[in-house]
C-alpha cells in the first residue's frame, strides 16, 4: 500500500509529489495523455501561447514599421513554427518533469486514468488497481462547453485542438472574450487570421478592472479583432466550407461566417469519471471539488489545483499542490491562503 496516490500530474499534482518525496512517503502519481505531465500551462497554456505570441509580435512590428529609409518585408511557415513550438514543450517536459520524477525513487509514474474503487483502492484504465492510505486529486480543469444548438456537431476548437493546427485559418470566430480569448484573439490575428470575439458580458475581460478592459479592446481593435460585447452565440451549423454562427448582439439576432469556431468561454473542474461516487465528497456547481482550508475533501483524501475552482491559476495549483502534499503527510498543517494572488 502506497502512503500518497496522487491522481494528476500538472502543476498541483507535481507540486504534491515533490512536497510529499521531501517527507520520505512512498507515493504512486496516475497521470493521463489527454495533456501530458507538466500540465495546462506547460503543454497547452502559458508556455506554448508566449512561444506563439513572441512570434506574432515579430511579425506584426516588421509589418507596421514606420521608420523612413526601411522597407520590411515578413513571410513564415505556420507549419514550422508549430514544429518548433512543439520541441519546446517536448524539451520541457522531458527536462522539468519527466527527468525530474525518475530522480524521485520514492515516487512511482504510471500512465492512465483512475477511477476510485473505494476510499483506499483505485484501478488504472479498468485493468490494474492500487491501494493507498492517502489521495490527492489533482486532475485539473478541461474546456466548459456550453450548450448551444448545433455545437456538438461541428468541429469546434479547444486550447487544445488550437495549439494543434499546422496551419492559420483564413477567420476564426472566439466564443468568449476572458484571458484565453483575447490572448488567441492576438495570437492568431497576428498572423493573419481575421479574427472576431463575442462576449457575453459588457466587457471584454471581465474579471479586471474596467480602465485595463477597456483599454484592451480599442487596442485590439486598433490591430483590426472584431469585439461584439453584450453578444450571445444561439446557434452553430456546417454552411458549405464554413461554418454559419447566429448570435444576439444586444438582442437583434445577427448572422455570421467563420472558417473555425474557438472555444474560450469559461473553464470546468474534471471531477466527472473518478468514481466519486464511493466517497463522501461534496462538488460544487461546475463540478469542483470542495475542500477546506488545508485543502481536505473528505477523511483521506485532499485535492488541489483547478479541481478545486477558482482561481485556476498555474501559481496556484503549485501553491496548493505543495500545500495538499504536506498536510497529507506532516503534522505541521498548513492553510492556503488566498488573499494575495499576483496575475498577469
Amino acid at each position: 500500500m502506497y502512503d500518497l496516490i496522487i491522481i494528476g500530474g500538472g502543476a498541483a499534482g507535481f507540486a504534491a509529489a515533490m512536497k510529499a518525496s521531501e517527507l520520505n512517503a512512498n507515493i504512486l502519481m496516475v497521470n493521463n495523455d489527454t495533456i501530458g505531465l507538466g500540465g495546462t500551462c506547460v503543454n497547452v497554456g502559458c508556455v506554448p501561447t508566449k512561444y506563439l505570441l513572441n512570434i506574432s509580435k515579430i511579425i506584426h512590428e516588421a509589418k507596421l514599421q514606420k521608420f523612413t529609409g526601411i522597407d520590411s518585408s515578413t513571410s513564415f511557415d505556420y507549419t514550422k513554427i508549430i514544429e518548433g513550438k512543439n520541441l519546446l514543450v517536448k524539451t520541457l517536459q522531458d527536462e522539468k518533469y519527466e527527468k525530474v520524477l525518475g530522480n524521485l525513487s520514492n515516487v512511482k509514474l504510471v500512465k492512465g486514468n483512475a477511477q476510485f474503487l473505494s476510499k483506499s483502492e483505485i484501478i488504472v484504465d479498468g485493468k490494474e488497481s492500487y491501494k493507498g492510505e492517502k489521495y490527492i486529486i489533482a486532475t485539473g480543469s478541461s474546456t466548459f462547453i456550453p450548450p448551444i444548438e448545433g455545437l456538438i456537431k461541428i468541429d469546434y476548437l479547444t486550447n487544445i485542438t488550437a495549439l494543434q493546427l499546422k496551419r492559420t485559418p483564413s477567420s476564426l470566430t472566439i466564443l468568449g472574450g476572458g484571458a484565453l480569448g483575447v490572448e488567441f484573439a492576438q495570437l492568431f490575428s497576428r498572423f493573419g487570421t481575421k479574427v472576431r470575439v463575442f462576449e457575453m458580458m459588457d466587457k471584454i475581460v471581465p474579471a479586471e478592472e474596467p480602465e485595463i478592459s477597456d483599454f484592451l479592446h480599442k487596442y485590439l481593435s486598433d490591430e483590426g479583432i472584431e469585439i461584439l460585447v453584450k453578444s450571445k452565440v444561439t446557434k452553430v451549423e456546417n454552411k458549405n466550407d464554413n461554418l454559419r454562427i447566429t448570435a444576439k448582439i444586444e438582442g437583434e439576432e445577427k448572422i455570421f461566417n467563420s472558417e473555425k469556431l474557438l472555444i474560450a468561454a469559461g473553464r470546468r473542474s474534471n471531477s466527472e469519471n473518478l468514481g466519486l461516487k464511493h466517497l463522501d465528497i461534496e462538488l460544487g456547481r461546475k463540478g469542483e471539488i470542495i475542500v477546506d482550508e488545508f485543502l481536505k475533501a473528505s477523511d483521506n483524501i485532499w485535492a488541489a489545483g483547478d479541481v478545486i475552482g477558482e482561481p485556476m491559476l498555474e501559481t496556484v495549483a503549485a501553491r496548493e499542490g505543495m500545500i495538499a502534499g504536506n498536510n497529507t503527510i506532516s503534522d505541521d498543517q498548513k492553510k492556503m491562503d488566498f488573499r494575495i494572488i499576483p496575475h498577469a
